[in-house]
């Protein structure tokens, strides 16, 4: 008679999957209904920027060139005609303000550095430069023509800002002055992603079968150096929670057949926790950047000894170097690469628990419509090794869906 043993147990645990997977849905679904009923929660005004003066606004001259100087004469004043500026991470990182004097057209702007949206900074104003030629410039001093009301010291989430002067005196909206928003419901805290990797759904690799990761960035403060788009250290910290249910096949390491990174990858719970050390932006005015940030991690995986399975934690120390790049409005990629000492005091056999060197390459790169940024489509591709033992590595290729709950990158 054939032996319907196995096929038995085989069909159990396809069952037994299938009802795991069918639970976890449930539990998303469950997720989405709460971020739905809470999506369209209250803003919180951080700060209104009220235009005191539209017209005759005094403007000087930087530098010196004769043939320049009878239009140095002839224009003293200007009148604004429309004001713009882009927020991202706390900063103005462009500002440009529309003027005319006579049948002259300028454009001011923020020349070498953004302005953080704090009181001081505001108050203190800045200069924003009209370029006539290489040697001469029209100078305008923002608190000539507005003044700051803070209303707390939160960064306001990022946006574009735009007001002619017609809409300003003409629109009840900004009977207070450009209103400076922060997201204050639940999609203003975090942002989470579900994910599947392709190795593990289509392959035999023993990634995650479905994975879901909740991050959260805390701008620190908004300050940079002096005409310069280098933010000061300390510009932000960041948290991340991974976690992933495994098939049941990788659910843990067996300590007969052990290697570090196999440990690593079959991490069910993954806690990371970083401070920026170092931002620069990668041109002026860019949206784009540098970064380099430091941090511990937290790993939690299941460890097979003979008959019998333990939680065992392990933890590392990192440093990251990145370039965040926004390619438009609803295109962006993020490069990184992270070197990170591992310690695994919990692997004390064969020497498993010496201190390992690991180095993890990442590219994210992700797409929204361009109306609905909370909604994105994304892809990772990683590659991690040990040092050590470079035979050793990995390779996890995921995809999936982020409900973002947070504008900031």
């Amino acid at each position: 008679m054939p032996d319907t043993t196995n096929t038995s147990n085989q069909n159990i645990a396809e069952n037994e999957q299938v009802d795991e997977i069918k639970n976890i849905k449930g539990d998303i679904d469950r997720i989405w209904q709460t971020i739905e009923e809470n999506k369209n929660a209250d803003k919180s005004p951080v700060g209104m920027l009220r235009i005191k003066n539209w017209d005759a606004i005094p403007i000087k001259v930087s530098g010196e060139f004769p043939s320049q100087q009878q239009i140095i004469d002839d224009i003293q004043t200007v009148d604004i005609q429309k004001i713009t500026f882009i927020v991202k991470d706390g900063y103005m990182n462009d500002v440009q303000i529309w003027a005319k004097s006579g049948d002259h057209s300028m454009k001011f702007t923020n020349m070498d550095a953004p302005i953080g949206i704090t009181t001081s900074r505001l108050d203190r104003g800045d200069n924003l430069t009209h370029v006539i030629s290489r040697n001469m410039n029209y100078v305008l001093f923002t608190n000539s023509f507005w003044d700051y009301e803070s209303r707390g010291s939160y960064a306001p989430t990022d946006s574009v800002y735009t007001v002619t002067r017609d809409e300003y005196w003409n629109n009840e909206a900004y009977n207070d002055g450009i209103v400076l928003y922060r997201n204050s419901g639940i999609d203003s805290i975090f942002d989470i992603r579900f994910y599947s990797d392709a190795l593990a759904t289509f392959g035999k690799e023993s990634n995650g079968l479905i994975q879901t990761d909740v991050a959260f960035k805390h701008l620190m403060h908004r300050k940079n150096v002096k005409d310069h788009g280098w933010m000061y250290p300390l510009h932000y910290l960041k948290f991340n929670l991974s976690l992933k249910k495994f098939d049941s096949r990788f659910s843990s390491t067996d300590s007969s057949n052990f290697s570090r990174s196999r440990f690593i990858q079959r991490s069910w719970l993954k806690s990371d926790f970083s401070l920026n050390i170092y931002s620069i932006w990668l041109e002026k005015k860019s949206l784009s950047s540098f970064y380099v940030d430091m941090g511990a991690t937290l790993l939690v995986s299941d460890l097979k000894k003979d008959t019998t399975t333990t939680t065992t934690l392990s933890h590392g120390f990192f440093t990251e170097f990145g370039v965040d790049l926004q390619v438009a409005e609803n295109v962006g990629s993020e490069l990184s690469t992270r070197p990170m000492l591992h310690f695994s005091p919990a692997t004390d056999f064969n020497n498993q628990n010496k201190n390992r060197v690991f180095l993890t390459s990442q590219m994210d790169i992700f797409w929204n419509p361009v109306s609905k940024k909370s909604n994105r489509l994304f892809a990772r591709l990683s590659h991690t090794i040990d040092m050590s033992r470079k035979n050793n590595s990995f390779f996890e290729f995921q995809f999936g869906y982020s409900v973002r709950l947070s504008d900031l990158k």
